[in-house]
């Protein structure tokens, strides 16, 4: 189960919990802190239990691949969020200007 799949649901926020924990054993390590924290500075409502939903989806029993796979994954989506991470505001402006302008027309 990943980010998205529990409601982790902005760019922001994903970006953040994927480079704190890229893999499913970090992943599930994460506390309510870290997970709220992350809520609070994409400025999501409804922390509390946003958090809570996170928190158990991670820590949900899931189908686990061999430890080389998910080390090279997790290596992966680390470098893949290092690399986003400062695009994601100009992403975020971008697609809000796009809806805005098809709005519009």
């Amino acid at each position: 189960m990943g980010f998205g799949a529990v409601h982790a649901d902005t760019p922001d926020a994903q970006l953040e919990l994927l480079a704190r924990a890229p893999g499913p054993e970090a992943a599930a390590k994460l506390t309510a802190a870290q997970i709220s924290t992350a809520l609070k500075r994409a400025r999501r409502h409804d922390v509390p239990a946003r958090t809570q939903v996170i928190k158990d989806g991670l820590r949900a029993q899931q189908l686990t691949q061999p430890a080389v796979i998910t080390a090279a994954y997790a290596a992966a989506v680390q470098a893949t969020a290092a690399h986003a991470e400062p695009l994601a505001p100009r992403l975020l402006r971008a697609r809000m200007e796009s809806t805005s302008s098809s709005c519009g027309a």
